[in-house]
Formats: C-alpha cells, sequence, structure tokens
C-alpha cells in the first residue's frame, strides 16, 4: 500500500486564488498493477472527477511514454447527514423506530434525499449537497405515527453541542450542515402520537407474528396490505406508506439525471440495478444496458452504483444513454461505520449488491432488477419485472443450473456446509435478482441482511461470495426466503447445457472453473450478437466525444482504448460465476 496525505491548512494560495488540496506519488513500481483510491472522512462522498487511465488496473508500463504523469481529479460530491433515530415512549425508552422514512430538503427546494430507519442502532444516512440550513422531516405512514420531540446535534468537541425541543406534533425540524469534517452526529427522539400506540411500521415475516429482529417499533397492525388485484395499498389510505410523495418530487443526488423526457416515470417502466468497476467492466455494462434496453417492450431506466464509476463513463452516460433511448441515475451510499468493512475493493462492492439495497434507491422505486455487467440480455425483462411472489418473499434468484454434467465435481453447494445449510433448497446465483422494494422494506429485509453479515462476517473464512451466500443461507422463514425464478432467466455456459441455451431470456458470462477463459473471449465465443453490440457501443462513446467540447485527438485515442478495454487483466473474478 502506498499512502500519501494529503492536508493543506489554506484553501487559498498567496494571490487569492483557489488552492486544490495537491497529492503526488513518486517511483511507483512500474509492471505493478496498482489501484487508485481515496481515504476521506467518514461524511464525504467523493468521486473520481477526471482520469484518462483505468484507475482499478493502473500499470504505468503501459503508459504512453510521452506522458509525464498520470493524473486524476476527485471532487466531493455530498456531505453526509447521519446519525440515529430513536423512540421514546412510557414503556419503552431507546427503542428504534424500525422502517420510518425520513427526508432531507433545502427551505427553499424540492426534496433532495430519502431513507428509512435501520434497525441497527436506528442508524440513518441522507446526502446534503452544501452547508447549509435544512429541513429533516418525518414521511410516508410514519408522519402520522410519530412527532418529533428532541433533536440533537452532537459534536467531537462537546462544548459544541446543540440541543432542540420539537414542538407540539412537529414532524420535521431545522437541521445544521456546517462542518466539512463530518464530526456533528444528529440524534432525532420521536414519540406516538396519541391512539397510534399499537401502530406497527413493519410487517411480520412468517405466520407466527415474530419478525426476527424486532417487533417494529410495537404492535402487530400491518403497514400495508394486499389489494384485491394483487397490488399494494397503505393501510392508511393516502398516507403515504412505503411510496412517500416527497420522494416522488425527489431524484436521487448520485449524479446526472439523463431522464428528462421520464420525469414523470410510469407503471410502464422497468428499474434495473447494475454496478462496475474499471474499464473493462464498464465495457461491459454498456453492451448490458443495450441489450437490455433493446430487448424490453417498455422504457428502461438504469440505476448504477456512481462510486465506482470512472469520469469517462458518467462524462459520455447522458449522450449515450439519449442515444439509445433509456433514462439512468447514480445512486451512493457511504459504508456505515459500525457495518464490518471489506479491505479488497471487489468484494466490497459485492456488499453494496445486497446489504444496503433498502436504502440504496428513493423511496418511491417500488421493484427495481439486478443484472450484472457482463450480462447479454435477450429477453423482455418487463416479464421478470412484474412476475407475482406468491409466498410474499422479498426478491427472487435463480438457481444454478444443473444440466451441465462435466462440472459436476465444481458444484460445492451439493456437499458439506452448504448441503447442510440448504437442506434441499436450492443455491441461487446473484447475477439475476428481482427485488420487491415495498416488500423488502416493509417486513425489514435490509436489516435482517445487514445483522446476519455482522456475525458471519466475523470469521475471515466465511461469505467468500458475500452477495451470493449471504441471500443464500438468509433462505429461510425467520431469515428472508427467496422465490426461485424458472431456470431460463439466466444461463450460462459453466454450469447450463447447451440445450438449454435457445430458451434463455440472458446470457451471463461466468467464470468457468475447468478452463478459466477470460471474458472477453468467452464473450465473443459463446454470444454471436456480443460483438456487433461491442461496436455499437464502440461507435456511440466516439461519436459522444466528438460532439464534445474541448476533446482533442489525444483523448480520442485514449478513450478508443477505454471503449475496447481488456481491463489489463482480468483481476478479482470468483471461480464459481
Amino acid at each position: 500500500i502506498y499512502y500519501q496525505p494529503v492536508l493543506q491548512p489554506h484553501v487559498l494560495s498567496r494571490s487569492g486564488g483557489w488552492k486544490s488540496p495537491t497529492g503526488v506519488f513518486d517511483h511507483l513500481p512500474p509492471g505493478r498493477v496498482l489501484t487508485m483510491a481515496l481515504d476521506t472522512p467518514m461524511a464525504w462522498l467523493v468521486s473520481a472527477a477526471a482520469a484518462e487511465d483505468d484507475l482499478d488496473n493502473l500499470v504505468l508500463d503501459n503508459i504512453d511514454p510521452k506522458r509525464q504523469n498520470v493524473f486524476v481529479q476527485f471532487e466531493l460530491e455530498s456531505l453526509l447527514v447521519a446519525g440515529s433515530c430513536v423512540e421514546r415512549s412510557v414503556s419503552s425508552r431507546g427503542g428504534i423506530p424500525q422502517g420510518l422514512q425520513l427526508a432531507l430538503a433545502r427551505r427553499d427546494d424540492a426534496v433532495r434525499s430519502d431513507t428509512v430507519v435501520m434497525y441497527n442502532l436506528g442508524y440513518f444516512q441522507l446526502k446534503a449537497t452544501a452547508p447549509a440550513l435544512w429541513t429533516l422531516s418525518l414521511i410516508g405512514r410514519g408522519a402520522s405515527i410519530f412527532h418529533i420531540s428532541r433533536h440533537r446535534e452532537l459534536s467531537r468537541d462537546f462544548n459544541d453541542d446543540r440541543d432542540y425541543n420539537g414542538d407540539a406534533g412537529a414532524t420535521e425540524v431545522a437541521v445544521s450542515v456546517v462542518s466539512l469534517l463530518g464530526d456533528v452526529r444528529y440524534r432525532l427522539t420521536v414519540e406516538r402520537n396519541a391512539g397510534m400506540e399499537d401502530a406497527a411500521l413493519i410487517n411480520e415475516m412468517d405466520e407466527n407474528g415474530d419478525d426476527g429482529i424486532s417487533n417494529g417499533g410495537g404492535g402487530k397492525e400491518a403497514a400495508v396490505s394486499e389489494t384485491a388485484d394483487g397490488g399494494r395499498k397503505d393501510s392508511q389510505g393516502d398516507g403515504g406508506g412505503w411510496r412517500s410523495a416527497a420522494s416522488r418530487a425527489f431524484r436521487n443526488l448520485g449524479g446526472g439525471k439523463g431522464d428528462e423526457e421520464h420525469e414523470e416515470e410510469s407503471t410502464e417502466t422497468v428499474h434495473v440495478f447494475s454496478v462496475a468497476s474499471g474499464h473493462l467492466y464498464e465495457r461491459f455494462l454498456r453492451i448490458m444496458m443495450l441489450s437490455a434496453s433493446r430487448s424490453t417492450s417498455v422504457h428502461v431506466k438504469f440505476w448504477l452504483l456512481g462510486n465506482y464509476l470512472s469520469p469517462l463513463f458518467k462524462r459520455t452516460l447522458p449522450a449515450f444513454a439519449a442515444a439509445h433511448d433509456f433514462s439512468y441515475e447514480l445512486v451512493a451510499y457511504q459504508w456505515p461505520p459500525w457495518l464490518r468493512s471489506q479491505s479488497e475493493k471487489q468484494r466490497t462492492i459485492w456488499g453494496y449488491k445486497v446489504l444496503f439495497l433498502d436504502v440504496l434507491f428513493p423511496l418511491d422505486v417500488e421493484r427495481i432488477i439486478f443484472v450484472d455487467s457482463d450480462q447479454v440480455v435477450r429477453g423482455d425483462l418487463h416479464e421478470l419485472y412484474t412476475l407475482e411472489m406468491p409466498n410474499g418473499e422479498p426478491y427472487a434468484y435463480t438457481p444454478f443450473c444443473d444440466s451441465r454434467k462435466e462440472v459436476e465435481g465444481y458444484r460445492f453447494w451439493k456437499s458439506g456446509y452448504w448441503h447442510n445449510t440448504l437442506r434441499g433448497k436450492p443455491y441461487h446465483i446473484s447475477a439475476l435478482y428481482l427485488v420487491d422494494l415495498t416488500r423488502f422494506r416493509a417486513v425489514a429485509a435490509g436489516d435482517r441482511l445487514r445483522v446476519t453479515y455482522q456475525q458471519l462476517s466475523s470469521d475471515p473464512g466465511s461469505l467468500s461470495n458475500l452477495d451470493q451466500d449471504l441471500p443464500n443461507v438468509m433462505n429461510n422463514a425467520r431469515g428472508v426466503p427467496i422465490f426461485s425464478l424458472p431456470q431460463h432467466w439466466l444461463w450460462c455456459e459453466s454450469w447450463c447445457s447447451d440445450d438449454d441455451k435457445p430458451a434463455a431470456k440472458t446470457i451471463d458470462l461466468c467464470n468457468n472453473p475447468m478452463t478459466k477463459e477470460p471474458k472477453l473471449d468467452s464473450a465473443k465465443r459463446i454470444i454471436p450478437e456480443w460483438t456487433s453490440l461491442d461496436h455499437d457501443q464502440r461507435t456511440t462513446v466516439l461519436d459522444v466525444l466528438r460532439n464534445l467540447s474541448n476533446i482533442d485527438s489525444g483523448d480520442i485515442k485514449g478513450t478508443t482504448s477505454a471503449a475496447a478495454s481488456d481491463g489489463g487483466g482480468e483481476r478479482g473474478e470468483r471461480d464459481e460465476l
């Protein structure tokens, strides 16, 4: 690890100009594969704003000799307003209002960020675009159950604590975001309104009324109920439930929207979530987005984890989306300090796939499909998006194929720990899954997953495939049950027979445990349309850059290699995928 502190006591130069903090690395090993990242205060959401090179696969020997330096510029996108929320009552002091919805807004602006209170320490996290006076509000069903009785702003300097008592029946308070260091912790205390002593914010998961974590703030009243046509409605009529009106007014802070023509999202929009890091997987991601948007019968909106996307990808994404008639939004979430972190970047990304589904998206997004970046979609994702999960499961995964017999010895889930844990249930792959976010939030599935993750991750040998092992180990009535999708929703050559391929609705580039074939080679060999899709994405990216201002030939040349990047080697891939 090469570490360079960037600490400057002054932000202005002697001439009065802005003095950007700068760090310089000298004498790095030229032949090693390096990864560039920042270590910042917890309250900062930071991303790379300018970089020509792949920061995940940086090999100095491969840099053009004419260049003297590798330049990277980072920017601070937003500040976190994070803290805890507790319920005060006669019978309970310090209880957690699990599932309570919160929103953060400027007084003169629309809602900017919303979230739910986690069971874990009552933690919440919201995003503020700048230091200012903001309004923190209760929204959704919780606004009719609770009022804010007190809020405190706790500083590391205990002489600077601020304590405020809420007005009677208050559902919003003013909070000051004034520190760039993240040294203020916000503590919100809520009390129940008269007549709401037994009202619950979350549903029970099983028939015994035991949700496995807590009673959801007391009472057994369901927060949502089924309508006659199988839809969901709030038990308080137009109270908002898990679809807040405030959330509809807000589009997440993650970055460019790319969906001005689709601000009023209809039920005919399919929401797709994906993650990628490094130029190779961004190349795969563009291909996946092209195939998904072309194969789906309705409009597709992609939700991309912005934390790890390159500046080039983000720069070209608005025009790329417009050219291929889909919309997008970037989302971001800071790994909570109390949740055991991962030291490897790839494992951190796997964690984002499963640990924060309840808080990563705006509360009005009711369903979402995760699609791995290295997949090609052939079927209509609208069919999957509208699929019913009849037993109330909050999400649906595809089981691993069992039809390619020559890899039988690599099916680790058929023996040992997994054989005993699954008890006859299939082991599911994490490359494609459908999440009913309304149900997922209502039964506190995110809290359940985080609690179990915290327990299992204390063993370094556990959760070797984090995003996949965790849902499978939780697949039971007292955990988070999985609905098994029909096998045709995901085909990969490593595990599925050739006879099953014609019916496949998605093709995933699973790693082959026998041959270890590079994914680029397998993509061209396995998927006939892949080369054409790759040509289309590359052509579009180059056209976009030619139309952008201040682009010289060197930028075009560098982008050509990025749009067709082989990643400089495929790292961090698991054998079974």
